[in-house]
């Protein structure tokens, strides 16, 4: 596997409102990993947060997600706080990075799914920017499921969706990876994000690429 390209899959999750909403999600990780040659390039992880962010798994095969995947703690605080969730993100995401090299694979930047309900109540730009200076920085897809501003979202991310339900969110994170899979590019600028999938719609676009 020397020298074979890996591509990180982040997933942030607002527990707000509580963690049973996210099951779909879940769920579609573990259909993509039934398929074995997507499941050879692929790696995914995820997070929860509330007023506190906590890893729910660290980042893993798809093919090895059902021998590790545990229930996440569902007492992160009702309050949205991003900055906990940046600083939890680059903690991780930073080890998982050096694993992976030690590995010998060629790594892509990550894709960062942020999925939250309203604007955060905290000052997050500091733990932003130290995440966004890692060169590793991942990319950053923004998707409201309530009441987050446009104006938050275009802040923090690459593109910005609106979602009304989680299942919607599955099926973009499933089109990433049949669209990445085709490509086998260290590159996400070739993804075209969709303008339109069922209970999602895209609200603003910038640019998918390596910076």
């Amino acid at each position: 596997m020397t020298g074979s390209l890996v591509l990180p899959i982040y997933l942030a999750c607002d527990c707000s409102s509580g963690i049973d909403q996210y099951r779909p999600l879940v769920d579609e990780c573990y259909r993509l990993g039934l398929e074995p040659l997507a499941a050879h390039y692929f790696r995914v992880g995820a997070f929860v947060f509330g007023e506190r962010a906590d890893v729910w798994w660290r980042l893993v095969s798809l093919l090895d997600l059902g021998s590790t995947y545990s229930e996440p703690r569902d007492n992160l605080g009702r309050s949205v706080r991003f900055g906990p969730l940046f600083d939890c993100v680059r903690i991780q995401a930073d080890v998982d990075i050096a694993a992976l090299r030690l590995g010998g694979v060629r790594i892509a930047r990550p894709m960062l799914f942020l999925l939250s309900h309203k604007n955060p109540d905290d000052e997050w730009e500091a733990a932003y920017e130290s995440l966004m200076g890692q060169p590793w920085h991942p990319h950053i897809i923004s998707i409201d499921l309530g009441a987050t501003s446009i104006s938050t979202q275009r802040r923090i991310g690459k593109a910005a969706y609106r979602a009304s339900e989680i299942g919607a969110v599955a099926r973009l994170v499933g089109d990433y990876v049949a669209d990445a899979f085709r490509s086998r590019s260290s590159s996400q600028a070739g993804w075209t994000l969709p303008a339109h999938i069922e209970g999602l719609n895209l609200v603003w676009r910038g640019r998918v690429e390596d910076q």
